[in-house]
């Protein structure tokens, strides 16, 4: 999700593991090679358990009893933003706190826009205001995306179903998947999606959330629901999406995606300014558009850190743990270790200091599962 938002000062966005990606598509027609991350064999598992178990237990503690998860615990008001909320749910799924997560998407479903919203579209949902002590709700009547909202929706259900066996809860909100997928693809146009009914720009990050979100509702028609003429829909939007993603935004000359197209042009690349033009790079491969340990990954992840030192905590600025899932997920392991001790030291260990705020623990405990993972795997 790349736009601006005004909640709780967060002047930076960003984004999952979920049980479906899809078929990437194979990086041989990249001729700008691949970079051989140093080999890393100091895996730290009980490390990575600690993040998990501290980050969920957090994530826990700020739930409001409504179900919501706030940036932060606000007193008296918490501001939700249901896109990182879906980030910490994510975590909390992958954590294991399946009665949290629950909560969670109760609180999601039951804030949908089931009738017409401030544009006309259903489906959708606003980032709202809670009174912690009265628990009186209050929509901000705004959303900084309707495609990445709905995506990350979608991946929490997908995920939630095949890591807790749970079978019940999704049985009778078939009706509910596919609101919120319609939602997504609401904008679609040409294959991909404007980040909402208003703010005509096609993000690299966005469509990148986007491919992931469909091919989770995909799986979820195929393979829950046994809805077979729906999956075959969805599947046939994933391909034009990512083919979308490669004619469009993918710069062939210069090794690289746009950070999007506006209306009317391409939003050009600057490989030096962080945001969003270094750090969009990742994110098709982070949501499975393409190969994660691929070669055009691995090489666009080489060239994000050699022009910018992410492994250096920088305590006043957002941490944005989601490049340290990306390491992750494309195998770069001692840089990962690297910024997850950095993280555990200045943030979890001194009880989650501003600008810590629900996605980054969310994303870290995600990081951490991907180190076990690859750490059970050496």
């Amino acid at each position: 999700m790349c736009k601006v938002i005004s909640i709780a000062a967060i002047l930076v966005l960003l984004l999952s593991l979920t049980s479906c990606v899809g078929n990437p598509q194979p990086d041989s027609s990249d001729d700008a090679g691949t970079h051989n991350f140093e080999a890393f064999t100091d895996f730290d598992t009980s490390l990575y358990s600690a993040i998990i178990e501290a980050e969920a237990n957090w994530l826990v503690s700020i739930q409001t009893e409504s179900g919501a998860i706030p940036l932060v615990l606000g007193m008296p008001i918490a501001n939700i933003n249901p896109y990182f909320a879906c980030f910490a749910a994510l975590g909390l799924v992958e954590a294991g706190r399946y009665d949290a997560v629950i909560k969670y998407m109760d609180w999601h479903l039951s804030h949908l826009n089931r009738t017409p919203d401030v544009n006309g579209h259903v489906g959708t949902i606003y980032d709202w205001m809670e009174d912690v002590i009265t628990g009186e709700e209050a929509p901000t009547k705004k959303y900084d995306s309707t495609d990445s909202y709905a995506a990350l929706f979608l991946m929490l259900a997908d995920s939630f179903i095949a890591k807790s066996g749970n079978t019940e809860y999704f049985k009778d909100k078939k009706a509910d998947i596919e609101l919120i997928y319609d939602a997504m693809m609401s904008t679609e146009s040409y294959g991909l999606t404007w980040a909402t009914p208003t703010y005509k720009v096609k993000y690299t990050m966005d469509n990148s959330e986007v491919y992931a979100g469909i091919k989770s509702a995909e799986n979820l028609m195929k393979n829950f629901y046994n809805d077979e003429a729906k999956a075959t829909e969805y599947g046939a939007k994933g391909q034009e999406l990512r083919e979308a993603l490669e004619e469009v935004l993918w710069n062939g000359d210069q090794h690289r995606y746009y950070q999007g197209k506006g209306f009317n042009a391409i939003l050009p690349t600057d490989i030096t300014q962080f945001y969003p033009d270094a750090l969009c790079q990742f994110y098709p491969a982070l949501f499975g558009a393409i190969e994660p340990q691929g070669v055009r990954a691995k090489q666009l992840f080489s060239t994000f850190s050699e022009n910018h030192d992410w492994t250096q905590i920088k305590t006043k600025e957002y941490p944005m743990v989601i490049m340290c899932q990306a390491a992750a997920a494309i195998g770069d392991y001692k840089r990962t270790h690297t910024y997850l001790v950095g993280v555990k030291t200045e943030y979890i260990d001194k009880n989650h200091p501003s600008p810590w705020y629900c996605m980054e623990s969310g994303c870290s405990i995600l990081t951490a599962a991907l180190m076990i993972q690859a750490a059970n795997e050496k």
